[in-house]
């Protein structure tokens, strides 16, 4: 067999060790050779007397077998190469291979610094008459979100909202153009700021919030219309004058100020505790704050669902506050002027606002059988004037286990009362409401009626609407 060696130099102690192993070579074969003549006679007078022996019954005859002749010549193992400095002898790192062990980086990884997510919302509904569908009203909106991360405990948020009103007189109108019977509220598209967030997570415990973002009391705030089923978002009454009744924030439910929060046993225990309205410096801070205790499933998130679909089962309680010095004010006409030339200017009563709300969610999965969710909270307003005295709530929803088509079934009804502050005829709502579950949270579609009962306390007595709606919710995962 013929040795081909490369043409790459190398150092004297390779060349000596190559002459070593040759001549070592060249004495084996030629003790072989004298060995091999001599004992040819006797090899040929074994191999007759061979080929009369029986087969082995215990290796097979196919097994190759190996005879030793003398005793073998040792292997001569050249010297290891002398370690010297750098640039002479041979490389520590052959060609080729990677060095022994982990290289450490030039530079520390990169946290991501930009994620994005958006969801929007398409829904149309009958006005007031079921029975007549050429009058139909739309409700359209999306939210775009950006989030980062410059370190582990420094994150920032950004949200964008855009919506559509679809009330009478949006059509043809310019988009600063504002409701007669909403003042305040733009007619057409209408875009705003959703959330300028900047996040200090220092432990699941301990996170500071600064910025515009939601004010926490509640437990739909932090769930918002994307976290729950029913299409419609707790205390909107149909026709009231005053508005609904929502705790105390600024527009969608953001306002300027900071936030304090923390999830404790894995989330088991959450708090919120914020101060807002730093936008307007005539006015106190709004103190707003959360409690909220979540068993069999915690909820360790600063965001929450209000049902999991099966996904979770959950026992939750939570009780929530606010308070605003001198929030609530009352114009109070100005006494009749001693100069009739000189009328006096109307004043403000002053009022110290605050809300006091409770709630428990119950979100169960009946083994095979279907989850379950039940629904239940109670809000009290104070400070004069206000709109709404109470508004209570309670739903029922049963998520049929089987799979239709691509998703499933959930069926579920709500009930929402209003008590004026005089005492007078209480308001509700009731919402019937049958959802298809693509894919919860993401991809659902609400079909339904909404029939309600506003009492104007005028002395009418109360005014009634009836509505079919359907909608469909889409979210980035």
């Amino acid at each position: 067999m013929t040795v081909t060696r490369g043409s790459r130099s190398r150092p004297y102690w390779q060349f000596a060790s190559s002459a070593v192993l040759a001549a070592g070579m060249l004495s084996m074969s030629t003790l072989a050779v004298h060995a091999q003549r001599a004992g040819a006679a006797e090899d040929e007078a074994a191999l007759e007397e061979e080929e009369e022996e029986p087969e082995s019954p215990i290796q097979p005859a196919d097994t190759p077998t190996v005879g030793v002749t003398g005793n073998p010549s040792p292997v001569v193992t050249p010297p290891p190469p002398p370690p010297g400095p750098s640039g002479a002898g041979p490389a520590l790192i052959p060609d080729g291979e990677a060095p022994p062990g982990p290289v450490a980086p030039a530079f520390p990884p990169i946290l991501p610094n930009i994620d994005y997510a958006g969801r929007l919302r398409v829904g149309f509904h009958t006005v007031d008459n079921p029975a007549r569908f050429d009058d139909i009203a739309s409700d359209l909106s999306v939210d775009i979100y950006f989030t980062g991360a410059i370190h582990r405990m420094v994150k920032w948020q950004v949200g964008i909202t855009g919506t559509y009103s679809g009330m009478p007189g949006s059509s043809n109108t310019p988009m600063t153009a504002t409701s007669p019977a909403m003042p305040g509220t733009q007619l057409g598209a209408n875009a705003q700021i959703l959330d300028v967030i900047a996040r200090f997570e220092f432990l699941p415990e301990l996170n500071i919030y600064a910025g515009r973002m939601i004010v926490v009391a509640d437990r739909y705030t932090p769930s918002g219309p994307w976290g729950m089923d029913e299409w419609y978002y707790p205390g909107i009454l149909p026709g009231s004058p005053g508005g609904g009744a929502f705790m105390r924030s600024g527009p969608v439910g953001r306002d300027l100020g900071v936030n304090v929060w923390g999830a404790l046993l894995g989330g088991t225990i959450k708090y919120y505790l914020g101060a807002y309205q730093f936008s307007d410096p005539s006015l106190s801070p709004l103190y707003s704050g959360r409690l909220q205790v979540s068993l069999l499933t915690p909820e360790p998130g600063f965001y929450q669902r209000t049902t999991y679909y099966g996904y979770k089962d959950l026992i939750s309680f939570g009780v929530g506050g606010q308070y605003q010095q001198n929030g609530s004010y009352t114009p109070v006409p100005p006494p009749p002027p001693l100069d009739p030339t000189m009328p006096g200017l109307p004043t403000l009563a002053y009022d110290d606002y605050n809300y006091l709300t409770g709630d428990i969610v119950i979100d169960k999965k009946l083994g095979d059988a279907g989850t379950i969710s039940l629904v239940g909270s109670y809000a009290k307003f104070g400070g004069e004037p206000r709109t709404w005295d109470t508004h209570f709530l309670g739903s029922l929803g049963y998520l049929i286990p089987g799979v239709i088509g691509i998703g499933k079934l959930r069926p579920s009804v709500r009930f929402q009362g209003f008590t004026p502050p005089t005492g007078g005829v209480l308001s509700y709502v009731i919402d019937a409401q049958i959802g298809y579950v693509i894919m919860p949270w993401f991809v659902r579609i609400a079909v339904g009626y909404r029939h309600s009962s506003t009492d104007l306390g005028k002395g009418a007595g109360p005014v009634k609407a009836d509505q079919i709606f359907v909608g469909l919710t889409l979210a980035d995962p």
